[in-house]
């Protein structure tokens, strides 16, 4: 059972980094390391080999560190490569020297990498400024279930550890093979975050001096005014480029003023938008919904009720029904 499951991942990791070679170095280290913690896990199963399972420990200490590093690199935060070498030196010499400590480093390392995960998401949609506003509350949602995914990987290794060491053993193959089940569902997860390709930077705009609040929300709504949230693929960093502000002062500022994400304070606009035109014009649902911004039906639908209270075929229904009326 679990030497297919790893080959059929490897193949996985294969094809998917021809795919998106293009998504930047650290994605690719990613996928390789995916690909090559996956087939040495297929192959020290197959030949019973404890030469490539002294292997494994590595690219196990290497893989959380690298979805950290992926996770930083798409929050545009400066990768910072002192640390993430310091597992991979800890575990190499553990094996080499300690081999008993093996068993406490490797929960350590998950642990602490989805720690520092879940912290670094704590701010929602605007800790992922690279992202499309639209996609952003869904790819947080992704970052903090492989972090807690992480976290069960940990505990499973550690509950093996103790079931060596407390009941000779009993029960260990059943939780290893949760274990690889969960190893293998954390690094399908980390293929799907993986971007289709590197986004090339928008041309940047003059920095303007730092202002209060106030100054820098009048700044992002003349944006708005002019259409900007429009674009289908605007996220925190672009609209922080077009204001010329950092992206942590603009979340800042429409965070204290409007009590909203930098998602809901765009959708609003576009929402507002889509009312007026459902109200004068007889176009479709669809292409309204493209018009203003949104990109799929069901995040417009789930916007839409959040500030309307309704659908959108339900409010286009009753407010022409009003028109009549009146």
């Amino acid at each position: 059972m679990l030497i297919p499951i790893n080959f059929l991942l490897s193949l996985l990791c294969l094809l998917l980094l021809v795919k998106r070679w293009r998504a930047g170095w650290v994605w690719r280290m990613l996928l390789l390391l995916c690909l090559i913690h996956s087939l040495n896990a297929g192959i020290g199963t197959l030949l019973n080999s404890g030469g490539w399972h002294r292997l494994q420990p590595i690219t196990g200490a290497m893989l959380p560190v690298a979805g950290l590093l992926a996770l930083m690199e798409q929050q545009g935060k400066p990768l910072r490569y002192g640390w993430s070498v310091l597992p991979v030196m800890l575990m190499a010499a553990a094996i080499v020297g300690l081999p008993q400590a093996i068993d406490v480093l490797m929960p350590l390392i998950w642990f602490s990498c989805a720690g520092v995960m879940l912290f670094s998401l704590r701010r929602g949609g605007d800790a992922l400024p690279a992202v499309a506003l639209e996609r952003s509350a869904l790819t947080v949602k992704t970052w903090r279930m492989l972090a807690m995914m992480l976290i069960a990987v940990a505990l499973l290794d550690v509950a093996v550890s103790l079931l060596v060491y407390v009941a000779s053993g009993a029960g260990v193959q059943v939780l290893l093979f949760c274990g690889n089940l969960l190893v293998c569902a954390v690094l399908s997860l980390a293929l799907v975050l993986a971007p289709e390709n590197d986004t090339s930077p928008e041309p940047t705009v003059p920095r303007q001096p730092e202002t209060g609040d106030r100054a820098i929300l009048l700044r992002v709504e003349g944006l708005m005014k002019e259409g900007l949230y429009r674009r289908a693929d605007l996220n925190l960093a672009l609209l922080a480029r077009k204001a010329g502000i950092p992206a942590r002062g603009v979340s800042a500022a429409i965070n204290a003023l409007c009590q909203q994400s930098v998602s809901q304070y765009v959708n609003g606009w576009r929402i507002r938008e889509a009312c007026t035109r459902l109200r004068s014009e007889e176009g479709s649902i669809i292409e309204i919904m493209e018009e203003v911004g949104f990109q799929t039906k069901s995040n417009f639908n789930r916007e839409f009720r959040r500030v309307c209270g309704t659908t959108p075929s339900e409010w286009r229904k009753s407010s022409s029904e009003q028109t009549e009326l009146t």
